[in-house]
């Protein structure tokens, strides 16, 4: 045996993905070499015998960096997990905006989100504040319409640059194009990205039917009631897939029968789709009905003073909201609600629960 090997051994790190099997976008090195994929494990010869450090990274995932102790003339193996990043996180975040008198206001200050990418179906939280308070600047700076002042806004573990087709957006004024035609709203998106013709058509009339709109799709949003409005805003949304559904109280302007339909709808769709969904809403019974979990801003300049999980089983049915468990998370939301409110009035120190 040579002195080098003497001094050196083999190195086979085994890596597990959460949720994935492909390896390729890997990266796995250690003492200045990085490692080839080969088979289902990187491999690296004449490691330097001794203490070393593993880095791994690979996009969408949480990088590692791992002690290892590498034996002279022998073959080492070691096993790697690389759980995946938040689907979505904001750090320290800060918006300020100046007025065109130079005044500056801060619409949010110091906001920490963290929603995980969940298996299967993606989490659903609820934003939940009064008006002003900055709920509508966090989901744009997530959409990447607007930029943070301070802070981090990460999708992926990846800052957010700008818009993009991972991220969906339905707001609350009616934003169908009015010289569209329902079924060129909803596959306007998948036009711009290039989808061929026929796939456009197979997606469109899938969420078409899958909104309640089949048989609609010649009419212009002007022959359309709000609620059946806001059903195209939805599809032409999903058409795209996107991973992460924003939503601007989107039921706002209906009426009660029309906002429990579209509460409904909204949440099969989620399962069906298995997206993430962050909700902007000031209706308290909404929030709980729909999420499982609620994030409380307190007013201007925007923070989150509690978050409350919603321990409700789905799927989940409009009576649900008469049961005893419902009106208690009614209720400690209302009460949480109410003290942020007072503490404001009175000039004191708001008091932040996380």
């Amino acid at each position: 045996m040579s002195d080098e090997k003497k001094e050196s051994g083999e190195l086979a790190v085994a890596v597990t993905l959460d949720r994935c099997k492909d390896l390729s976008a890997v990266s796995v090195t250690v003492a200045g070499q990085k490692l080839t994929l080969r088979g289902d494990a990187f491999v690296g010869a004449a490691i330097p015998a001794g203490d070393h450090t593993l880095e791994l990274t690979c996009k969408g995932y949480v990088p590692q960096s791992v002690p290892v102790k590498v034996g002279a003339g022998r073959a080492n193996k070691v096993e790697v997990s690389l759980p995946k990043q938040p689907i979505v996180k904001l750090a320290k975040a800060s918006k300020s905006y100046v007025d065109g008198e130079g005044v500056t206001f801060q619409a949010i200050r110091d906001v920490d989100i963290v929603i995980e990418d969940l298996p299967a179906v993606g989490e659903f939280l609820s934003i939940l504040g009064p008006s002003g308070c900055g709920k509508s600047t966090v989901l744009s700076l997530i959409a990447g319409l607007t930029e943070a002042t301070t802070g981090e806004v990460l999708v992926n573990g990846e800052p957010v640059r700008g818009p993009g087709p991972d991220r969906g957006m339905v707001f609350q004024n009616y934003s169908s194009m009015p010289w569209l035609t329902v079924s060129q709203n909803v596959e306007y998106g998948m036009k711009v990205q290039g989808t061929p013709a026929a796939q456009r058509r197979e997606r469109r009339n899938q969420l078409l039917e899958r909104v309640g709109l089949s048989g609609h799709g010649k009419k212009y949003p002007k022959e359309l009631s709000g609620g059946m409005r806001q059903r195209v805003a939805i599809a032409r949304t999903l058409a795209v897939s996107p991973q992460i559904i924003l939503m601007d109280e989107p039921f706002g302007a209906l009426d009660i029968n029309t906002r429990m339909d579209m509460q409904d709808l909204l949440l099969n769709i989620w399962h069906q789709e298995e997206a993430t969904i962050l909700f902007v809403t000031h209706d308290i019974s909404e929030a709980v009905y729909l999420a499982d979990r609620v994030s409380v801003f307190t007013p201007s300049p925007g923070r989150i003073a509690d978050e409350i999980p919603i321990k409700l089983d789905y799927p989940r049915e409009q009576k649900v909201k008469s049961s005893s468990l419902f009106r208690r998370y009614e209720g400690q939301l209302i009460e949480r609600i109410h003290e942020l409110s007072a503490s404001v009035a009175k000039g004191a120190e708001v008091k932040l629960s996380i």
